[in-house]
């Protein structure tokens, strides 16, 4: 769909220029069905802006978890340090631009049937790809709000003042029947042009991905099944050759990479641009991106499949000799070399720019990310910040674990469990999981799984929340790699305090309402602790 770009035909823009405060106000010039809704190709382009509402990228969202902290430390924000004020712009524009998406989708379900003829696409395919973004908004929305009002129309300005917040069961039930419904009528793939755009596989997978985030474990396991019975996706590089690295970097349709992935944003430079490279290299290259945390670099197991607490392999003062690859591919540090240059990030001047605390935006915990970053790519001038980098929404290897997780939930490890975790482990030349497992067990392995395979991709934030663990792991001081300032040696000593002690507490669980969306409707009400 970069193949589909979206491209912003006037009247689309005119029917979203409500977007930054939907449910406060309307827009006095939005087109009226009588003199827009006349033909198959209105309804196209209506429908292609409605995925302006994927994800940009996600990395980001890893320092609002324990895997990161901000290199950028002005971007950082408060959620990340465990201040929730109702005021918070984040949570306003959430709240609105979610609003705004699904008033537009709600617009178009509408006026479709004004359209009296279709001959490019189905009609039942404009309508299955709304669905699923009217679907994926309402998730967006409940998954961090909890109760949400559910809005399955259009509305006039006088019925915003009387919304009310509905049960978050209730607008689940709604999501699941809306994405349903999309995977009914959606292709399995596109071809040529409309590569890119919704297909069966990824209705069904965001439907497992709702299913899982609310412990539906039997429905989430029956229909990651599905995804999976489709025979479309694959793992890339199932046959471990050495090339995962290569399956965050920038690709083209026809890739052999494309075929793990079941959503993705598409970008298109000059036009729908991706600025991951220059804002996410190193200081040096970029402007440093996010910081790993010695938490998350612990998470890997040694390549004998036991933690570095129990193997014999590793070595605390060389701890990235003899670990899961996975590691190398997320973690940028000290001792590496990148694009022919030594990476040094001790805390001393003579490693400036990259060392630790050597400047405002240097790392905090002696750690750079580096998944998705090509070595072989421009990183800064203008090619950097117009780059073509898709971001991937739903890998197979979500599916795979989703099956894994709801399955072990619902009944305990099994073969089909052992299975799926274990493709997502031996693509990177992990060994199997061992024999006998407990049901407890098995959920410490899947968690582990699910944060090394999907570690600076913006997931972690939201498994900590459906497990309910934030107390345990967002509370306290984070820290880095260890450093010896006696012999300024690194990986010896002492662990690094990295940034400033994080707050949570159990209702953090769930963010705020936004205070402007209460003061403009007294009917809907605050989360608790708020």
């Amino acid at each position: 769909m970069k193949r589909i770009h979206i491209f912003l035909i006037l009247v689309v823009a005119a029917f979203a220029s409500c977007e930054d405060d939907y449910l406060e106000r309307f827009p006095k010039d939005e087109l009226s069905a009588g003199s827009f809704w006349k033909q198959e190709q209105d309804a196209e382009q209506f429908m292609i802006a409605l995925y302006q509402n994927l994800p940009m990228f996600l990395i980001d969202d890893e320092i609002n978890s324990d895997n990161a902290l901000h290199g950028i430390k002005w971007a950082e924000g408060d959620v990340a340090k465990g201040i929730y004020d109702p005021l918070d712009g984040t949570f306003s524009g959430h709240w609105s631009g979610n609003y705004s998406g699904l008033r537009k989708c709600n617009i178009l379900l509408e006026n479709i049937d004004n359209i009296e003829t279709f001959e490019t696409y189905s009609k039942d395919e404009i309508i299955a790809q709304t669905k699923f973004f009217r679907a994926y908004l309402h998730f967006e929305l409940c998954k961090v709000f909890g109760d949400v009002p559910l809005i399955d129309k259009s509305l006039v300005l006088e019925e915003t003042y009387e919304l009310t917040r509905t049960p978050v069961a209730q607008v689940i039930d709604f999501i699941l029947k809306d994405l349903s419904d999309a995977a009914a009528d959606l292709p399995t793939t596109w071809s040529g042009g409309d590569y890119g755009k919704i297909t069966k596989g990824a209705a069904l997978a965001m439907k497992a991905r709702v299913q899982l985030f609310y412990s539906k474990w039997g429905d989430a396991a029956a229909t990651a099944k599905q995804v999976m019975d489709l025979n479309v996706y694959d793992l890339y590089d199932k046959e471990n050759t050495g090339k995962y690295a290569e399956l965050f970097y920038a690709s083209e349709p026809g890739d052999e990479r494309k075929a793990e992935m079941v959503l993705e944003t598409q970008r298109k430079p000059d036009d729908y641009e991706n600025w991951y490279n220059t804002w996410s290299a190193p200081p040096g290259f970029g402007w440093g991106g996010i910081n790993p945390t010695q938490s998350f670099v612990d998470e890997f197991e040694c390549t004998d499949g036991k933690t570095i607490a129990e193997s014999d392999l590793y070595d605390d003062s060389k701890p990235f000799e003899n670990r899961d690859p996975r590691l190398e591919v997320n973690v940028l540090h000290h001792g590496e070399v990148y694009k022919g240059v030594d990476i040094n990030t001790r805390p001393v001047q003579e490693d400036y720019p990259r060392g630790i605390a050597t400047h405002r935006d240097a790392t905090s915990t002696g750690y750079y990310q580096q998944k998705f970053l090509n070595p072989n790519e421009e990183i800064n001038g203008a090619d950097g910040w117009n780059s073509s980098h898709d971001w991937p929404v739903i890998r197979y290897a979500e599916v795979l674990l989703t099956y894994a997780e709801a399955k072990n939930e619902a009944g305990g490890p099994d073969a089909d469990v052992y299975a799926a975790v274990n493709s997502v482990r031996e693509r990177v030349g992990m060994p199997a999981l061992p024999e006998g497992l407990s049901k407890d067990e098995m959920r410490t392995r899947i968690r582990r799984e699910w944060r090394v395979e999907f570690g600076m991709e913006g997931k972690r934030w939201l498994d900590i929340r459906r497990w309910d663990i934030g107390n345990d792991v967002l509370n306290g001081q984070f820290y880095g790699m260890k450093y010896d300032p006696t012999t300024k040696t690194a990986f010896i000593g002492t662990n690094v305090a990295a940034g400033v002690p994080r707050q949570y507490k159990a209702h953090n669980r769930l963010w705020p309402v936004p205070q402007n969306q209460i003061d403009l409707n007294e009917k809907l009400t605050q989360n608790t602790g708020y």
